[in-house]
């Protein structure tokens, strides 16, 4: 009776009848082509979740090459203004030293304040112990008037944006006071004076 159910006929009377699920005609998945059928279903999301994954990251990364397109094109755009005072500064004849001092000092303060515009600014260095997260060594260099370790001069200013250093510092850190007799180097804080 194993195979076997028990059926009732049209007259009430028990019959028995072999099990119809448990026969070859009605086959039943075995455990492991179940299993193998889940696992084809999950392999199949996996694939697809992998390649919406991959057009996500590339759709990312296609933005982002926008967004840094549109910041360098607002840049590009407010430094032309720059380019075009160079320009009229380089058209005139006049040869008053004076007013091409002027006019070179007006077009770096508009450089400058371009840069503020862009909360990007300059920070002094001079006489600050050397700090490799601002300050970029080039030389050493005795000084007089700056201890060992310290900036002693400034060869190209550093700019912040924000608290984040955008350029370091490109200087030359004193090595402590000169020789007896040593010169001081040309360029150095004190021939600067």
């Amino acid at each position: 009776m194993k195979n076997e159910k028990i059926q009732t006929n049209d007259n009430g009377a028990e019959t028995t009848a072999p099990d119809m699920a448990d026969s070859p005609a009605e086959s039943e998945l075995t455990v492991e082509e179940q299993l193998s059928i889940q696992l084809a279903e999950k392999n199949e999301q996996f694939l697809r979740l992998a390649a919406d994954y991959e057009n996500y990251r590339k759709r990312m990364a296609r933005q982002m090459e926008e967004v840094a397109r549109s910041a360098n094109d607002r840049i590009l755009n407010d430094l032309f203004d720059v380019v075009d005072n160079f320009e009229r500064a380089l058209k005139t004849n006049g040869t008053d030293l004076e007013s091409m001092r002027k006019g070179t000092e007006m077009i770096y303060q508009q450089v400058i304040r371009l840069l503020a515009s862009y909360d990007i600014k300059p920070f002094d260095s001079l006489g600050e112990v050397f700090d490799p997260n601002k300050h970029e060594a080039l030389m050493k260099t005795p000084s007089a008037d700056y201890p060992e370790g310290c900036v002693a001069m400034e060869i190209s200013k550093g700019f912040m944006q924000g608290e984040r250093v955008v350029r370091h510092t490109r200087v030359a850190v004193s090595s402590g006071k000169p020789a007896e007799g040593q010169a001081t180097p040309p360029g150095s804080a004190e021939n600067s004076n």
